[in-house]
């Protein structure tokens, strides 16, 4: 468990504050593990839990997190972004968010 906690806090040290929240609020309201979420559901959330945001930085973040091989992407055949679906892909990692870097630390860590 120890070295899986390593791995977590140098990849979480890797992105930055605005990919930190995303990850953070995919593991918090997720209701199931693996589940999808399509970019407007992922904004009702932010809005949901109060998050300032803006779209453009947003979708940069899905981006470089599925880049990063971080969180899936699952485009469905769909030619616009807004149609892709989003998850954490493994339990473990949702986990470790919601323990060690839950939504409201994350909050706090960005001043809001």
């Amino acid at each position: 468990m120890q070295t899986i906690n390593f791995h977590f806090d140098w990849l979480w040290d890797k992105i930055s504050p605005e990919e930190r929240v995303v990850l953070s609020v995919l593991a918090k309201d997720t209701t199931e593990e693996g589940s999808w979420l399509i970019l407007d559901e992922i904004i009702e959330l932010y809005q949901h839990n109060h998050i300032n945001f803006k779209r453009e930085h947003l979708v940069n973040s899905l981006k470089s997190l599925v880049d990063a091989d971080i969180i899936e992407e699952n485009s469905r055949g769909y030619t616009t972004f807004d149609n892709n679906r989003f998850r954490i892909p493994a339990g473990l990692t949702q986990r470790w968010i919601l323990r060690d870097r839950p939504l409201e630390q994350v909050r706090k860590e960005l001043g809001g």
